[in-house]
């Protein structure tokens, strides 16, 4: 199998087959696969951060859970929440379109503590969302991006998005099991950081011939909440969101 140096292939397939992996320690994820990682971003020529390489931040940040719903491993995952590598469990990256997202080739990523600009060739269209050096130690590095919601009157219901109408306008994918969302929750629960705009799922297009004949689009976005009483934010999964339903951008988000 050949791979290309401008084509997210090499990485996606790696991690994927990997996330298959049993360790006995899922923990360890990081340390693990340390030396495929540093050989990805060699190929690459960029640099990785927890899985997420720089030149394909966004592809990146979109993985989403396998077949199977993942486990967090919280307080002893050696990753930020934004990483698969904080969870146990498979990952993949094929429910998000392979073609049709609207990149924008001008973002740039901005290094915390260094005047160093980082140029990357592979970017939806909010161009403000940057990986954030923060500190030396234990989950250094942040996602950070506007936020948004989406409107009010809005229910995430399963897997489901759905407006007042109980009109399907989206949907999600929980890296882990949430028994709560299945009768319906509020969706203003939940903070999103835009990706990329699109088309539908593949997998959800027959739902949304109407929709797709008159043009309309789908936001990509990490699905975001809050787990304690801090003002910290973290991963909960990605949602797609229908034009129209998702609010502007608000305050800068930090994902822990």
């Amino acid at each position: 199998m050949s791979f290309r140096e401008d084509d997210p292939a090499a990485f996606q397939y790696t991690f994927t087959h990997y996330s298959r992996l049993q360790l006995t320690h899922y923990s360890d994820r990081p340390f693990a696969i340390a030396g495929l990682e540093k050989r990805l971003a060699l190929f690459y020529k960029t640099r990785s951060v927890y899985g997420v390489l720089e030149r394909f931040l966004y592809t990146g940040l979109l993985w989403h859970r396998g077949s199977r719903y993942m486990t967090s491993l919280g307080a002893n995952s050696n990753a930020p929440s934004w990483s698969w590598m904080s969870y146990s469990g498979e990952i993949n990256y094929n429910f998000i379109p392979a073609n049709g997202l609207n990149y924008n080739k001008h973002v740039r990523l901005n290094h915390s503590g260094s005047n160093k600009h980082v140029r990357l060739n592979d970017f939806g269209f909010n161009k403000h969302v940057r990986l954030d050096y923060v500190g030396s130690g234990h989950h250094d590095w942040s996602v950070l991006a506007p936020g948004q919601r989406i409107l009010t009157g809005c229910r995430v219901k399963g897997g489901d998005i759905v407006d007042t109408f109980d009109r399907l306008v989206g949907g999600v994918l929980f890296d882990c099991q949430r028994d709560d969302v299945e009768d319906g929750v509020d969706a203003q629960e939940f903070e999103f950081i835009s990706i990329a705009r699109g088309p539908p799922p593949e997998a959800r297009r027959q739902l949304f011939e109407d929709q797709i004949s008159k043009g309309c689009y789908f936001h990509y976005a990490l699905l975001l909440e809050h787990r304690d009483s801090t003002s910290a934010v973290y991963r909960a999964g990605i949602a797609w969101i229908q034009d129209g339903y998702i609010s502007g951008t608000q305050a800068l988000v930090k994902v822990d």
